[in-house]
């Protein structure tokens, strides 16, 4: 066990009182990552195209310990209510593949010979975390009971699994005004899967969000 103070023999609030300690706080992370991408490559066509598989898989594993003493204890005496000890640990696999693929269609190389350049683009996450968590908090006074020496105020715990599949994708417009001018407006749909905080039994749902951009790229002052 490790004590929290400094090479001056003082804890974290400066005092020489042993305020809390903890154990080596141990993290251990893995993870690959694969992508493979198949593209055109006729300059001259109109279309070009792009299509491509991702591939993601990590293990992280966790284990932290902490007790705090009780002796900032708002009461007048020490050790009364905040005395604890946090034990925390637990791991986390997670699986992502994902394909892809997305199109350029320029209406300049065609016979309607259009500066515009329609783009589609769509991919689908099929993602998967499973594990397990463990977290308790120990306080002894107001916690413990029959059966219950250590105080353990009884936090969600054990194994999970958890599966989520999400399309996201992109839709967008470029006019090329000239050599040095050109306009663009897309819409695309992004994506943060689920997961969890390694010790909390809580594991949290993905999220989505839409996103719409508008612009222009030119080159001013001779390019410059």
């Amino acid at each position: 066990v490790r004590h929290s103070a400094d090479g001056s023999g003082k804890y974290g609030d400066g005092s020489d009182l042993p305020m809390a300690a903890g154990s080596a706080w141990f993290l251990k992370q893995s993870q690959i990552s694969e992508e493979v991408r198949l593209a055109s490559n006729d300059d001259t066509s109109p279309l070009k195209w792009i299509a491509g598989l991702y591939y993601f898989w990590a293990n992280n594993f966790e284990n932290f310990a902490y007790s705090d003493f009780g002796l900032n204890d708002p009461l007048f005496f020490p050790r009364a209510i905040d005395q604890f000890n946090f034990l925390s640990h637990g791991f986390t696999k997670t699986e992502d593949i994902a394909p892809f693929g997305q199109i350029d269609y320029n209406l300049a190389k065609t016979s309607f010979d259009i500066p515009l350049t329609i783009t589609l683009g769509a991919r689908y996450s099929d993602d998967r975390k499973y594990g397990y968590n463990f977290l308790d908090f120990q306080l002894p006074l107001l916690c413990a009971g029959p059966g219950n020496p250590s105080g353990s105020c009884a936090q969600p715990q054990g194994p999970f699994s958890k599966n989520w599949g999400q399309w996201t994708g992109k839709g967008g417009l470029t006019w090329q005004v000239d050599d040095d001018v050109m306009v663009y407006a897309s819409a695309s749909r992004g994506y943060l899967s689920g997961g969890n905080i390694i010790g909390l039994g809580t594991v949290y749902g993905p999220e989505s969000m839409w996103s719409y951009d508008v612009g222009m790229k030119s080159r001013f002052f001779d390019d410059r």
